[in-house]
């Protein structure tokens, strides 16, 4: 195609692939997404739809991989649950528990920078939050 006419590719894509969710095609509507996003320039927004879509498909594991990706470099507190969903369930409670104490955090202070990406347990990593800055280890996050 042209590339004047790329956004109403992206466009209808999108909304054939919000079509097949609504109808309950979870594994088609999860294709699509990861189709837009290798395709398209909002590959985040993309994998985030593409890792809800897959779950709802019982493909967990592909559903792991996309909240994971996206985790790592701009986490929402909808992949830190998924992510943490499909962790839970590979009895990987840590990291479970941890992506569950991050995206509590983001809930409780919506100023709060998680950096990306995501430490390990055990791990640290500094984020901001306004003026603030702080830094997290384990699974507390201190402000200086």
């Amino acid at each position: 195609p042209d590339f004047e006419e790329l956004p109403f590719q992206f466009d209808n894509l999108l909304l054939q692939a919000q079509a097949e969710l609504k109808e309950g095609n979870y594994l088609d509507a999860a294709r699509m997404f990861e189709y837009l996003a290798g395709r398209h320039q909002n590959g985040l927004w993309m994998n985030a739809l593409a890792a809800r879509a897959f779950f709802r498909a019982g493909e967990h594991a592909r559903a792991a991989e996309f909240s994971h990706g996206v985790n790592q470099r701009r986490p929402t507190v909808d992949t830190l649950l998924l992510e943490a969903k499909v962790r839970r369930e590979q009895k990987g409670f840590g990291s479970a528990i941890e992506l569950l104490r991050t995206a509590e955090q983001m809930l409780s202070d919506p100023d709060l920078n998680i950096p990306a990406p995501l430490p390990a347990c055990g791990h640290t990593s500094q984020g901001t939050r306004g003026n603030e800055s702080g830094i997290l280890e384990g699974n507390n996050f201190l402000w200086t």
